[in-house]
């Protein structure tokens, strides 16, 4: 029940208890039913404004999700194929994966089994100078 549905309630208790509007005891309890209503009212059109806010936020997401899905689409078809040579961290023996193996970051190695984990941040572009080209200068 939302709330503006309890006060309307509320005022026809209100109303059945007869209350009289000349006595300043009444008038306050008219008052604050009166109150009450408005109040309601408000705070079912607040929550009508989240719901709506939450469909976009979660339109929103959506859409990233699916961005992000294109995204890793393109960087599969374009690197996938390539396979890298990572030296392991623990056995320091030399491991050939493909792309698309690293960029799932299930990697460990086959000769000693440590999981070998990737920071993405450090890796840096093409000429070293943070440009964003893919050429030395």
């Amino acid at each position: 029940m939302k709330f503006s549905e309890k006060a309307a309630y509320l005022k026809s208790l209100a109303k059945k208890a007869e209350i009289e509007t000349d006595d300043s005891k009444d008038k306050l309890i008219n008052s604050l039913v009166e109150i009450i209503c408005d109040m309601s009212e408000a705070l079912d059109n607040h929550e009508m404004v989240i719901n709506d806010h939450d469909e976009v936020i979660e339109g929103l997401c959506d859409d990233f999700d699916e961005l992000g899905s294109a995204l890793m689409q393109v960087v599969s078809d374009n690197y996938g194929d390539e396979v890298y040579e990572i030296t392991c961290p623990k056995c320091e023996k030399v491991i050939t994966k493909e792309f698309n193996d690293i960029m799932d970051g299930n990697i460990s190695c086959p000769n000693c089994g440590a999981k070998i984990e990737f920071d993405f941040d450090e890796i840096e572009d093409g000429c070293g100078c943070d440009c964003g080209c893919d050429h030395e200068h």
